[in-house]
């Protein structure tokens, strides 16, 4: 499975690539919505774990971006907020309050929104 990790906090995407990698994914990361698109151009992509506040930049529209051209990809809406207006909450499959207080919460939900497919060791 490839995730593509898309965070401006240049110390969060690289905990958390880590935390992913050491869960047994792939990981592609990227700092802005362009360098996301740009990811999703070249290499196939499973899942995208967004935050939402990307500096100036929404990650809900990133989010609603990147569905447009990949259906099949599934997308987790990060923040350090559970303050996002639902219209935007809905172009994400899930949503996950940053602090990964357990990193194995995440990886339960990229499980469950990966609807239970979990082939990342599989040959």
């Amino acid at each position: 499975m490839r995730i593509l990790l898309v965070d401006d906090s240049p110390e969060l995407l690289e905990i958390t690539r880590l935390m992913l990698e050491k869960f047994g994914y792939a990981v592609s990361t990227a700092r802005t919505p362009a360098e996301a698109e740009e990811v999703c151009r070249r290499q196939p992509v499973d899942a995208a774990i967004i935050d939402y506040g990307l500096g100036r930049e929404n990650g809900a529209l990133l989010a609603q971006s990147l569905k447009a051209e990949h259906p099949n990809l599934k997308v987790i809406l990060t923040s350090g907020t559970d303050i996002i207006p639902d219209q935007e909450m809905a172009l994400a499959d899930a949503y996950y309050m940053k602090g990964y207080t357990r990193p194995t919460d995440l990886q339960e939900l990229l499980k469950k929104v990966l609807g239970g497919r979990d082939d990342r060791l599989a040959g």
